[in-house]
């Protein structure tokens, strides 16, 4: 069984989280006035951002648009209002922004702001899909194995994570993972799957970092380790797996002083690489 949220329990269950996107980088608008009201944004000042979105929305432009929905969506230096995130988010995808779109079909697929329709979620994470937004693509794979808005279809939902995890995207990697280990639209194959678990956790995914604690503590298909396991469920809980704690205290007990030393500094360095790295694709 798949849920949305969260996203992986302990068993072989999928999930996906309804994910807001944030652009990070200015598209085809007035670099210097853009980068102003983008700053102001970043920095959490958004009595100077709102105006500045609004004024450039009201000139036209689309990625203004996605922020005002963006900031009525999560209240950001407004009220929230779902009602008004709607409204922006379809003028800045009508007008072709992919994250606008994505945005707009999660609301639509959930029901939030808008009647749930998920013909016109597909409609619009398509349309993402179509410029390349892999979270959109993760996005179709997730109604195919769920059957919303299209008969369900494993294979179907196989192939678009397959080209979402091409692409980088953490989630889609860790959801084909679950299917190599169920056998839903592919074959068994658990090394495979352990491979896409390691890709995600690297990407700083905590339900992969989760899994992988459980397959070294298990010595599922692997040699058991407790180190590697204690490490890997530290790393989920600093990115927000709340009960991979429990795990890395029961994998701390069966560890020597100096092999949780080691533990803990692994996990320390490998917690840093990965922020840096999502701090820069952010930055792109």
């Amino acid at each position: 069984m798949v849920r949305k949220r969260p996203r992986m329990e302990s068993e072989h269950v999928m999930f996906r989280i309804f994910t807001l996107v944030v652009l990070f980088g200015a598209l085809n608008v007035a670099a210097a006035t853009f980068d102003d009201a983008k700053g102001a944004f970043d920095k959490g000042d958004y009595s100077t951002a709102l105006p500045a979105f609004q004024e450039l929305a009201t000139a036209g432009d689309h990625t203004a648009e996605f922020y005002l929905g963006l900031m009525h969506h999560r209240g950001m230096g407004v009220t929230a209002d779902l009602n008004a995130a709607v409204d922006w988010y379809r003028k800045a995808a009508e007008g072709g922004n992919g994250k606008a779109q994505h945005n707009l079909a999660a609301l639509y697929e959930h029901g939030d702001g808008v009647e749930q329709n998920y013909e016109e979620a597909l409609k619009w994470y398509t349309k993402a899909a179509e410029q390349g937004m892999a979270m959109s693509i993760q996005s179709i794979g997730y109604m195919y194995y769920k059957g919303e808005g299209v008969d369900q279809d494993y294979k179907q939902a196989v192939d678009w994570w397959r080209k979402a995890a091409e692409k980088g995207d953490a989630q889609a990697k860790h959801n084909l993972g679950l299917m190599y280990f169920s056998g839903r639209g592919v074959e068994v194959d658990a090394i495979q799957g352990i491979k896409l678990w390691r890709e995600a956790a690297e990407l700083g995914y905590a339900e992969s970092q989760n899994a992988l604690g459980n397959i070294f503590f298990n010595g599922t298909e692997v040699e058991q380790d407790f180190q590697a396991a204690y490490m890997w469920f530290r790393l989920a809980t600093a990115f927000g797996k709340k009960e991979a704690d429990l795990n890395a205290v029961m994998a701390a007990q069966r560890l020597s002083p100096k092999e949780l030393d080691a533990a803990d500094k692994e996990a320390q360095q490998k917690l840093e690489a990965i922020k840096t790295a999502l701090q820069k694709e952010r930055n792109q």
